[in-house]
């Protein structure tokens, strides 16, 4: 099959899994094969291919992050995770490790099972976060698929407008995953509008 197929009953599992699809999609497609539509991307993924091949839905890895934070966050304050990431949660984690501060892989480990420990307390994550400044960057987790490519896309065409970025991106999720869509090479010189800024 070359032309993508709709995400509905009768679409074989194996075919389901040669393309890229939405979470508004999956959810669609989920509702229309009579199973849950909660959860992640990859819950939800799992759940529809289960109900395509005719098997019993898998169970559900992980509890959903809740807020467990007192209203007033301080170093002393105890974390019981998972615990959803917050703008409050941000805030304080960007006052005590600075404005480069992101929920990068550690942090959404640590947020999300909390490594094991019963007493992670937000002085500990602010220890973590300058522990592992110095590891190698992260590797985009299969969920973030957008993230990945917009990554791996940007390193190979520098200077390219966002508008062929998405362009590309729009292209790659609606080819197969086993042929990928041909690349989008930005203009040379840059974007029409970029070009023409710079003659001013």
């Amino acid at each position: 099959m070359t032309e993508r197929p709709g995400l509905e009953p009768g679409l074989p599992p194996e075919e389901f899994d040669r393309w890229y699809w939405t979470v508004a999609e999956l959810r669609i497609g989920a509702r229309s094969l009579g199973v849950g539509t909660s959860g992640r991307k990859a819950e939800l993924e799992a759940r529809v291919r289960a109900a395509l091949a005719g098997e019993d839905p898998p169970e559900r890895s992980t509890p959903s992050p809740r807020d467990t934070l007192d209203a007033v966050l301080t170093p002393e304050t105890v974390v019981h995770p998972p615990q959803r990431l917050t703008r409050a949660l941000r805030t304080f984690m960007e006052e005590h490790c600075g404005p480069g501060f992101r929920f990068d892989r550690h942090m959404r480990e640590l947020f999300g099972s909390g490594s094991g420990r019963s007493d992670l307390r937000l002085a500990d994550a602010v220890d973590v976060w300058f522990r592992t400044r110095d590891e190698p960057a992260d590797v985009i987790d299969p969920v973030f698929e957008y993230n990945r490519f917009v990554r791996d896309w940007r390193s190979t065409h520098p200077g390219a407008a966002h508008a062929e970025v998405v362009a590309a991106w729009r292209a790659h999720r609606s080819a197969p995953r086993d042929r990928p869509a041909r690349s989008h090479h930005p203009r040379p010189g840059g974007p029409r509008w970029a070009r023409g800024r710079l003659r001013r």
